[in-house]
């Protein structure tokens, strides 16, 4: 991060690295959340912030959300390593351990270990259904989803987006909302319902616009292309695809970026476009 440019944190607190750490990696900015956060988990405290049990579950949940910024870089080691330290201390309250299983789950997805990943987001489902008020249940359903629809289970996959739109619509995260919002699009891309993806695509992005979620407006624009593309109209497309490309180069986000250029290229080599 050194090397690339990290942002400026001297003089911040604890509170203030931590609301902009989560401002950057909501932007779509992974690198300077990363540094945000990073600074945050060493950053010693004695002041509560609201939603917090003690300053002990303040500091896991400042952990937890450094292996969030680590893994959205892919150093999955670090953030596995984090997060089986969380679960050692056994010091979140309930309130917080659907969230440490939901992010275990997406580790152990991203590592391969199928079964562990489901297990973990079953549980981080079931234990957020279980408190009244869950403002992190969708994170879990939307993990479960995206295990079904890898596993091709793409009615079920449906069936838990729905659920986890529901969950952050209740819990006010409108972020979220446009992401899974962009979830159900895609899939429904893939089904070839092409008529019924419109729709969360363009709401998904009236929400990113307004928010600057960059990130997910340049995974909308390659979802439509693909739409533009699955329907023969291949022209159409590009221009969606060079958009989310130039998102990409903005945010630094190279493996955004190469999702982008494959499709360009898998374009010009189906049109034997040798030039492009």
């Amino acid at each position: 991060m050194e090397k690339l440019g990290g942002p400026d944190t001297a003089g911040r607190g604890f509170e203030e690295l931590t609301l902009l750490g989560a401002a950057a990696i909501r932007k779509g900015t992974k690198w300077e959340g990363y540094g945000y956060l990073r600074d945050a988990m060493h950053h010693p405290t004695s002041t509560l912030m609201e939603g917090f049990r003690d300053l002990r579950e303040q500091y896991l949940c400042a952990c937890m959300n450094f292996s969030s910024a680590a893994s959205s870089l892919g150093r999955t080691s670090i953030a596995l390593f984090e997060l089986q330290f969380i679960e050692s201390a056994d010091g979140l309250s309930e309130n917080y351990q659907p969230t440490l299983y939901e992010r275990l789950g997406q580790i152990y997805r991203a590592l391969g270990d199928r079964l562990r990943a489901i297990e973990c987001a079953d549980r981080a489902v079931a234990l957020g259904q279980e408190l009244a008020d869950s403002r992190d249940l969708g994170y879990a359903l939307s993990i479960r989803a995206a295990l079904a629809r890898e596993d091709s289970d793409l009615a079920g996959a449906l069936t838990f987006y729905q659920q986890a739109f529901e969950a952050y619509t209740s819990a006010k995260r409108e972020p979220e909302r446009a992401t899974v919002l962009l979830c159900i699009g895609d899939l429904y891309v893939e089904l070839g319902r092409f008529s019924g993806a419109r729709r969360p695509l363009a709401a998904a992005q009236q929400i990113a616009e307004a928010l600057g979620q960059q990130r997910t407006l340049a995974h909308i624009q390659l979802t439509l292309g693909d739409l533009l593309c699955r329907r023969n109209e291949r022209d159409q497309a590009q221009p969606h695809w060079r958009a989310g490309l130039r998102i990409a180069h903005d945010l630094r986000d190279y493996g955004l970026k190469f999702r982008a250029e494959f499709r360009l290229f898998k374009q010009a080599v189906e049109d034997r476009n040798d030039a492009l």
